[in-house]
């Protein structure tokens, strides 16, 4: 057992710990030489985080777990670990989701996580950004990719910056199918988690 204010304390340094964590990673991502010490410091930084129990607000993390793995992935431009650094930074450490953004293959994209409930959807873009795409566009472009939408899944949209947004819009509508085609084949479609326990990959729409 522990008193609220020891908890408090835990979550506020496990917070402190994490921002070290992705800041010693953004190091090693711009580092060209890729080395060793940087390297080891970001393992060290994920392996504190980790190390902190309990909390009032949050609990014990696990990104150390397989994070060499993670890393190297991310250090080869891999879209599906990219994309989960990303979303995850997008949402809630927005300081270090633009200098990250930059770092990756998304990096002349525009950007959009797709979060679906069990009915329901939540859509997220960073603040300022040039557009938001509505609901109905991103079922039709995450149903092209014949992805499951409304059940518990998690998708991160990346859209060319040369996409105009009310074109792929109105095409959604429209009967110009062939144009309507062309635009989708450019958008990635990340999937990224699901909710329900044991689905780890994306699932057919039909």
């Amino acid at each position: 057992m522990s008193d609220a204010i020891t908890d408090i304390a835990r979550d506020e340094q496990r917070t402190r710990n994490f921002s070290e964590y992705l800041s010693a990673l953004r190091t090693y991502l711009m580092d060209s030489d890729s080395s060793r010490k940087n390297f080891t410091k970001v393992i060290e930084a994920a392996r504190s985080t980790d190390a902190i129990r309990r909390g009032y607000w949050g609990g014990q993390t696990s990104i150390s777990e397989n994070i060499e793995k993670k890393i190297k992935k991310l250090k080869k431009n891999d879209k599906t670990e990219w994309a989960r650094l990303l979303a995850m930074t997008m949402t809630d450490w927005p300081e270090y989701y633009g200098g990250l953004k930059k770092l990756s293959p998304f990096k002349e994209k525009y950007l959009h996580l797709v979060d679906y409930g069990n009915g329901f959807m939540d859509v997220y873009a960073v603040p300022r950004a040039p557009f938001k795409l509505g609901n109905g566009t991103i079922n039709r472009i995450i149903a092209s990719k014949n992805m499951k939408i409304y059940d518990t899944d998690d998708y991160l949209i990346a859209i060319s910056k040369s996409t105009n947004p009310c074109e792929l819009a109105d095409l959604a509508d429209s009967d110009n199918h062939r144009r309507y085609d062309q635009i989708l084949q450019t958008i990635d479609v990340i999937w990224l988690r699901c909710g329900i326990v044991g689905i780890n990959g994306p699932r057919p729409a039909k």
